[in-house]
């Protein structure tokens, strides 16, 4: 199909405008490539392995959920090269849906909610709210949640859960916290928990889970496949962090 037909359809996905207003000039076509498009590679990230997947499948556009570059740069870095060059051999297009992604229904926080299994889910800003269909104690839904996504997590806290916010991303905030106590929740689904959002939550009675970015975003881009009017396929690029033992 072409290009534009296909960039039509992924802004009535993720509409532009829903984006967070620094976001803007992040979003959307990163570059552009080829006007005809029959296949696509959907990722978290425009990493090297991801675009030179891209090449290797003759993918006339790569979708990703975080922008090649975040901040304006007057120069050109390696990585950076490295990154764009095997796009603009290959005449392959990149395209970001971010924050707009985020919010919008059916983005990475539907589907998010929707792997852990969360029922009777409702909007808050990017969050999403909703209940388990039965309380469960804090370590029994830390392991589903791990299940579902596949990932490793972290939890604390001191009662059982059955209403759930998550937050694909980096949620752990004061005001997302603030809103999640706003909202009933038992416990918070985020990634990247600073110290200072733990002792908040706990002193606030909120539990916590820590599922990280990638593993609570990489579900979203994952669905987007399926969403798609062209072959498209889902590349698995995730960061492998070790961890040492020694605390408890």
């Amino acid at each position: 199909m072409k290009l534009a037909e296909l960039i039509d359809i992924l802004e009535e996905i993720a509409p532009p405008e829903l984006a967070d207003s620094d976001d803007m000039a992040r979003i959307g076509m990163i570059v552009r490539g080829r006007d005809e498009v029959d296949k696509a590679v959907a990722a978290l990230d425009p990493t090297e392995k991801v675009l030179l997947h891209a090449v290797e499948a003759s993918a006339g556009i790569v979708i990703v959920h975080h922008p090649l570059i975040f901040h304006p740069v007057n120069t050109i870095p390696p990585y950076l090269g490295r990154h764009l060059k095997p796009l603009l051999e290959n005449d392959i297009s990149l395209y970001a849906m971010h924050t707009n992604y985020d919010r919008a229904n059916g983005g990475i926080n539907d589907v998010l909610a929707s792997r852990i299994g969360l029922i009777d889910v409702e909007n808050a800003d990017m969050a999403r709210i909703g209940t388990l269909s039965k309380r469960m104690e804090l370590d029994e839904f830390a392991a589903l949640v791990s299940e579902k996504l596949e990932t490793n997590v972290q939890y604390a806290g001191e009662h059982d859960v059955q209403r759930v916010m998550v937050l694909g991303g980096s949620g752990f905030h004061r005001d997302v916290i603030d809103l999640a106590l706003a909202n009933n929740a038992d416990v918070l689904v985020s990634a990247e928990l600073r110290h200072d959002a733990l002792r908040y939550a706990l002193a606030s009675g909120l539990c916590v889970v820590d599922a990280g970015h990638y593993g609570t975003e990489n579900p979203g881009m994952r669905a987007l496949c399926e969403r798609l009017p062209v072959e498209a396929k889902f590349v698995e690029d995730r960061p492998e962090v070790k961890v040492i033992g020694g605390g408890r």
